[in-house]
């Protein structure tokens, strides 16, 4: 959803959450300094728990530095860097991006002061050198550079964010791209529309051995349209009869990240998904219904935004012993009926992560 994608909400919807999930620390009350060397260049890096902090000044703060999947620059699966932060100095800037990773590129883009700023930047599809690291086994620590630049020089200021990955977060993305790039190419493939027949009443997706995620549909028929396992995520979509989920008017979508519970919490994941969203439409309709630590009940709508479609949705966010859940309703015939919404708000709002029955 944060990301420029395709208008193909599967692969926007694909990488959101995992996304969020690469929220920074930016809590810097407590932060230690940590010596970290790239390209040859020792640097001390500002950091919580070992992971960086977000990047505050009087200027700027920055709230999210991640990656995720898009087709917007290429017609395969690409990854690129999204930043998202808080501009707190007033005028119009030409931002420029740098990394010691190469030091030869840089791109640019302009942005206004004060308010929210949301952007992709460095696909690996054009700029494959600052994507190496992702190959090597060991961890990586990478800074960016964001040179901020005004008419008035007095004005002009700049940004240093860190990211870290260990190799483990490496092989998962590794694995989860080349799903998302097998998806892309024959999303049709695996258990098509209408071969599955409609389900139970209560459907579940299995998660960690011990848990699963269960729910109850609207009573019409709804069938498998894909499913795949990528290890650090697992996803099931469900069509009704007639479309697909290549083209449908209507979707129900669960997600299951294994063992991410410690990651974040369900609060601050949906906060953060709230950000990138309306970032990127400052227009769309965004309300939180419920919110705690451990679940997160809320709906957005966009319309004419670039990079997403007109539709709405209703989601929830789990946070339970063995991982992140989430279960969607979505729908693209706009606008959508207050009965029905309610309905979906109803249903969505009673899913829950349950421990099976033992054996008798």
């Amino acid at each position: 959803m944060g990301l420029s994608a395709p208008h193909s909400s599967f692969l926007t919807r694909w990488f959101a959450a995992l996304v969020m999930l690469l929220l920074l620390a930016v809590t810097a009350a407590t932060a230690q300094k940590e010596s970290v060397t790239v390209k040859g260049k020792t640097y001390e890096v500002a950091t919580n728990r070992g992971m960086p902090v977000g990047f505050e000044s009087d200027q700027i703060r920055v709230t999210n530095l991640s990656f995720g999947g898009s087709t917007q620059y290429s017609p395969e699966m690409a990854f690129v860097w999204l930043v998202t932060a808080e501009v707190r100095a007033k005028g119009k800037f030409t931002v420029t991006v740098t990394t010691p990773l190469d030091e030869r590129i840089s791109v640019r883009f302009d942005c206004k002061g004060p308010g929210g700023i949301t952007q992709t930047f460095f696909d690996s599809s054009r700029y494959p050198t600052l994507w190496a690291w992702l190959e090597e086994p060991e961890t990586t620590w990478i800074p960016f550079t964001f040179s901020f630049q005004e008419k008035d020089p007095r004005k002009n200021f700049e940004a240093t964010q860190w990211v870290k990955f260990d190799s483990a977060t490496k092989r998962q993305f590794r694995d989860i791209m080349k799903q998302a790039r097998n998806v892309s190419n024959d999303r049709g493939a695996r258990k098509p529309a209408g071969e599955a027949g409609p389900p139970p009443k209560k459907e579940s997706a299995d998660a960690a051995p011990a848990e699963r995620i269960v729910f109850d549909f609207d009573g019409r028929q709804w069938s498998v349209g894909y499913e795949v396992d990528a290890g650090a995520q697992r996803i099931t979509e469900f069509v009704l009869p007639g479309e697909t989920v290549k083209n449908w008017k209507e979707l129900v979508t669960t997600q299951v990240f294994p063992s991410a519970q410690d990651q974040k919490t369900a609060q601050e994941i949906v906060t953060g998904l709230q950000k990138v969203t309306v970032g990127r439409c400052p227009k769309a309709m965004w309300r939180i219904i419920q919110q705690s630590e451990d679940e997160a009940l809320y709906e957005w709508q966009t319309t004419k935004c670039r990079g997403y479609d007109d539709q709405y949705e209703v989601a929830k966010i789990i946070r339970a012993r063995g991982g992140l859940y989430r279960v969607a309703y979505a729908n693209r015939k706009l606008p959508i009926s207050d009965d029905l919404k309610h309905r979906w708000i109803g249903l969505i709002q009673k899913a829950r992560v349950e421990l099976p029955a033992p054996p008798a």
